[in-house]
């Protein structure tokens, strides 16, 4: 948003309209990624999905700065809705899958409670990212386009931990 509106010179309300096309597609995949996860390895999707966010973000990295038009930035955009829609309906099912009854509800708790607590903390990392390069380089778009990197290498290193780590089931419906 900082880019769009400070650099692109875009209202807040195009801004926003500029992430439509990530929530569209994430809400297509969504569904029909989940359906898919409990029949197939989740970790296939969440790779998928991790691997094509810190693609997306690369991408924003390199295509970021002060001419880049506006276009240019939807393909980054539209794979990141890719990620989102591969990312958190397997993740938010492997985590819960295993728990009785009687612990799912505090199992959702502490799932969600730490996605929002690495999302403060990630935003709060790009935002010291952010100003320490715009401290040396004086430009908003070199800046943010600099802060895409540090969550880029962070994501990427989920998608190869998810990859790694065994779920102790090959899928879910050989456990069933």
């Amino acid at each position: 948003m900082f880019y769009l509106q400070g650099v692109t010179d875009l209202s807040p309300t195009r801004a926003g309209l500029m992430l439509l096309p990530m929530a569209l597609i994430a809400g297509v995949l969504a569904p029909v990624v989940g359906r898919w996860a409990d029949r197939v390895d989740p970790r296939l999707f969440t790779g998928i999905g991790y691997f094509s966010y810190a693609a997306s973000l690369f991408w924003l990295a390199l295509v970021m700065d002060s001419s880049t038009s506006v276009p240019v930035l939807l393909g980054p955009i539209a794979l990141m809705g890719v990620a989102n829609g591969c990312v958190w309906a397997p993740t938010s099912s492997t985590a819960m899958r295993r728990l009785d009854l009687a612990s799912a509800g505090a199992g959702s708790g502490v799932y969600n409670t730490t996605r929002q607590v690495g999302a403060v903390l990630g935003s709060a990392a790009i935002g010291a990212v952010m100003q320490a390069r715009l401290a040396v380089h004086g430009d908003v778009g070199q800046a943010v386009a600099d802060a895409m990197v540090l969550p880029a290498v962070v994501v990427l290193l989920g998608g190869l931990a998810t990859m790694a780590f065994r779920t102790g089931e090959q899928s879910v419906s050989a456990a069933r």
